[in-house]
């Protein structure tokens, strides 16, 4: 399965690399101040697509200053993205693949 080493958001290279964060408890965490996405080592297939998803979004809440606005920091931002997550993507995603062909 290709799997990108980077990716471009907003104008803005990030590096995308896989290591261990079963301590951590999460399968990925976005960084602005390194501009890397950590991807969990350990998970594969939907769930990888998909980690690497939501470490996008996040990425591009926090490079287009909206992770940044009062009260988005931490709970709003996570919730918003975890809405497209959970209700949006689940649906766009079979649609998608029906307009592509």
């Amino acid at each position: 399965m290709f799997f990108p080493k980077a990716v471009t958001v907003a104008g803005v290279k990030i590096r995308v690399v896989r290591l261990s964060l079963s301590e951590d408890d999460c399968y990925g965490a976005w960084s602005h101040d390194t501009k890397t996405i950590t991807i969990d080592s350990s998970i594969t297939g939907d769930l990888l697509v998909g980690t690497l998803r939501h470490e996008m979004l996040e990425a591009t809440f926090s490079l287009s200053g909206i992770a940044w606005c009062e009260g988005s920091v931490s709970e709003t931002t996570e919730g918003i993205i975890r809405c497209l997550d959970e209700i949006f993507f689940p649906v766009w995603d079979p649609l998608f693949e029906r307009l592509k062909s």
